[in-house]
């Protein structure tokens, strides 16, 4: 897979392959060409990767707000932008995404530099929103907007029956698994939506950081969800002793450490091991004692 390479999926659908094949901080654009028009969905592939699609689209479809998707919008002058329902306040905006993504104060600024400098994130505010079970036509392709919330509380599949085909944002199979570091993600509401999305029985399911998949689609489904049951059994064996949250975010049993934007990880690490802790207390694993979290 290219930069910059055009694959067919299935359909009217195809990847627009994204920098450093897809891997964060980019993520691939997926394509829909059928009878004469063209919509793209998200647009975080690289300036240059989109640059050359800027005058070919008809319609640019955000199917969630994260900076990764959505950082070349302003690419698409004249074009219509459509976001999900539940972020149209914040869209496009990074002063209104910063403190409803990173509600921290050192971290939030790491956040904008980091969007502005490395993606070239430019305000450009959408022009309409859509909404669950909405159809967006393109030409005679007919898009079902799927609400799968639980990696941001705006995200959004696309489903074309006709092809089996799920084009399914950031329920991507990558080998780190389900991301859920900003303060609006929910683990359960995750856990449903990757119920919802195998309540579908795709045939193929085409991500946003991972190459189209088309077998074992269960499997790798559950396979996905799994490593969330690994990280609450990794947290839950790292209370040898009561803890305290900030003493766990330390050991980082997510990021395995902060390399870079160290504010930034450290927030994101936060926000996931304390979304484990809840659960963890849920399922009876786990109890805490003022200010530090024990084993039941």
């Amino acid at each position: 897979m290219k930069q910059g390479e055009l694959i067919h999926i299935a359909g009217p659908v195809y990847l627009l392959a994204a920098q450093n094949k897809g891997r964060f901080p980019w993520a691939h654009s997926l394509v829909i060409k059928s009878r004469g028009e063209t919509a793209i969905i998200d647009t975080g592939a690289g300036i240059e990767v989109l640059r050359p699609w800027a005058d070919k689209v008809d319609l640019v479809i955000n199917s969630h707000t994260h900076p990764d998707h959505v950082p070349g919008n302003w690419l698409f002058e004249g074009v219509e932008i459509l976001v999900p329902r539940q972020s149209w306040d914040t869209a496009g905006v990074k002063a209104k995404l910063a403190p409803r993504l990173v509600d921290q104060d050192e971290a939030r600024a790491v956040w904008m530099e980091f969007v502005t400098r490395d993606l070239d994130f430019r305000d450009r505010r959408p022009d309409g929103w859509f909404e669950p079970g909405q159809i967006i036509e393109v030409g005679a392709a007919r898009l079902e907007a799927i609400y799968t919330p639980g990696h941001l509380a705006d995200h959004y599949c696309f489903w074309l029956p006709e092809e089996g085909l799920l084009l399914s944002g950031d329920i991507d199979f990558t080998p780190f698994g389900p991301w859920y570091g900003n303060p609006e993600c929910h683990i359960g509401q995750f856990r449903a939506s990757l119920a919802k999305c195998l309540e579908l029985k795709p045939k193929i399911m085409a991500s946003c950081h991972f190459p189209p998949v088309d077998r074992d689609i269960p499997a790798k489904l559950a396979a996905f969800e799994a490593v969330i049951d690994r990280r609450n059994d990794k947290i839950a064996a790292m209370l040898d002793r009561p803890k305290t949250l900030a003493e766990l975010v330390d050991e980082s049993p997510i990021y395995g450490g902060f390399p870079y934007m160290e504010a930034l990880l450290r927030f994101f690490e936060y926000q996931m091991v304390s979304k484990h802790l809840d659960e963890l207390i849920k399922q009876g694993r786990v109890k805490r004692d003022g200010e530090a979290y024990d084993r039941a």
